[in-house]
């Protein structure tokens, strides 16, 4: 398996970014999950397909492409955990 897979999300908010900032957030962490979902695959570990909704609490110090890193690696560690009771 190689290149982009598809992952929706269907909502993010990150407040205090703007337009500009939220498509280069989006953009990282579109980029990480894809990179981490093969690398995952490449040892057999499975995602779940669905997580649910994920609330983070982010440094707004951080650059664009760090959040989209962050949030990226909290959706793959909510998808390749233990399951949670909703």
């Amino acid at each position: 398996m190689s290149g982009l897979v598809t992952i929706e999300i269907a909502e993010m908010i990150v407040p205090g970014a703007g337009r500009e900032e939220g498509t280069l957030i989006a953009g990282a962490a579109r980029a990480e999950l894809s990179r981490l979902y093969l690398a995952d695959a490449k040892i057999g570990l499975a995602w779940r397909e669905e997580i649910g909704a994920l609330t983070l609490r982010l440094d707004p110090r951080l650059s664009c492409g760090a959040l989209g890193e962050v949030i990226a690696r909290a959706i793959r560690d909510r998808a390749t955990g233990p399951e949670r009771a909703r």
